[in-house]
């Protein structure tokens, strides 16, 4: 007998489980989710660091200015 043919057998009370999933990744993979929240993570951290050293810089620029400016007007009023 071919299978088409084959008797029809008794219906269990319990049906069977289906066969496992094969997994592409691991329970600890990376995940869509986690991969936009590295990235993400890395863009906050670059813009932080960039705008931190770029803040630095003019800070440090202007109080440098003023530090002059009032030095050279003490020293010409004196």
């Amino acid at each position: 007998m071919n299978d088409a043919m084959k008797p029809l057998e008794p219906a269990t009370a319990e049906p069977s489980p289906p066969p496992p999933r094969a997994r592409r990744w691991s329970v600890w993979g990376p995940s869509l989710t986690r991969r936009m929240i590295g990235i993400a993570s890395i863009w906050i951290g670059v813009l932080l660091l960039s705008g931190g050293l770029a803040l630095d810089r003019v800070l440090t620029q202007a109080i440098t200015r003023n530090f002059d400016g009032q030095l050279e007007y003490a020293l010409t009023a004196m």
